[in-house]
């Protein structure tokens, strides 16, 4: 599967986000464009995102406009009767949470979101000055499996050395030689790197978080890909430090998880 993976403006990155969403949902990026309900069957389509799959599958998305909903195909029917009529902001409220919440516990499911998901292209970036005394160190690859001796930081690392969706990228922050935030990147696919981000308590809201995931930014931007961040819709501070950097909103999601463990190296879905 071809994308034309460009992130030097807004419009280019969105282009390219909607397509790798559109193999996400197993749809095509126009549906994204709609303001109707688009119900369709999840399948492990190549340029998705490297999350393992989940059976039974299901996946809620909207870039703002209408909601695309990809499922099981027993499910189809019965999620296109829950959601008829029901308008964006309601399916992605508690009223859309509880309905399909009946339905996934009959899985032994339940939903998690709604996450907002931000991306960021050259053109938007803003980078910042780190504050006084903090200093980064950058590690790339295999280099980055030596802070996995040191737990506390599961946001911005996998702390997991085979993995489908390996961390690419990690800047590790530290004041008088101690370690005390780490920004990390992992490939979710070949272009699209997930940022993620932990700073020891009493040291956030300092600027060190802030610093951390804007040297990351600028060091995906280097590696040709497009970086993007997630958050809770609760977590104001975590949506203000990526908007403080020229991070954009792009889309939200929903999805169904369970605890039934499935090996990511030959199944997709949400991890």
């Amino acid at each position: 599967m071809f994308f034309q993976r460009n992130n030097t403006t807004r419009d280019s990155v969105k282009r390219f986000l909607a397509q790798v969403l559109a193999q996400d949902c197993n749809t095509v990026p126009q549906a994204f464009s709609t303001d109707a309900l688009i119900v369709c069957e999840a399948g492990l389509t190549p340029g998705r995102r490297r999350f393992p799959y989940r059976d039974p599958y299901l996946l809620m998305v909207s870039f703002g406009m209408g909601t695309v909903v990809s499922t099981v195909a027993p499910r189809i029917p019965v999620v296109r009767r829950l959601l008829d009529g029901m308008h964006r902001d309601e399916i992605f409220s508690g009223k859309g949470m509880h309905v399909l919440s009946q339905l996934v516990t009959m899985d032994d499911q339940f939903l998690a979101g709604p996450d907002l998901k931000f991306s960021c292209s050259q053109q938007d970036f803003t980078p910042c000055k780190p504050p006084r005394g903090l200093r980064m160190e950058v590690l790339q690859n295999s280099a980055i499996h030596s802070l996995y001796q040191i737990d506390g930081f599961r946001h911005a690392l996998r702390y997991a050395e085979h993995s489908s969706r390996p961390d690419t990228i990690a800047v590790a922050g530290y004041l008088d030689n101690d370690l005390i935030g780490v920004a990390g990147a992992c490939a979710d696919s070949d272009d699209l790197w997930q940022i993620g981000v932990d700073v020891l308590p009493g040291i956030q809201a300092k600027g060190v978080g802030k610093s951390l995931v804007s040297e990351l930014t600028h060091r995906v931007f280097k590696a040709g890909k497009i970086p993007y961040y997630s958050t809770s819709v609760a977590n104001l501070h975590s949506r203000n430090l990526a908007q403080s950097l020229g991070y954009f909103s792009v889309w939200s999601e929903i999805y169904a998880v369970s605890d039934r463990k499935t090996p990511d190296q030959n199944k997709l879905g949400r991890h």
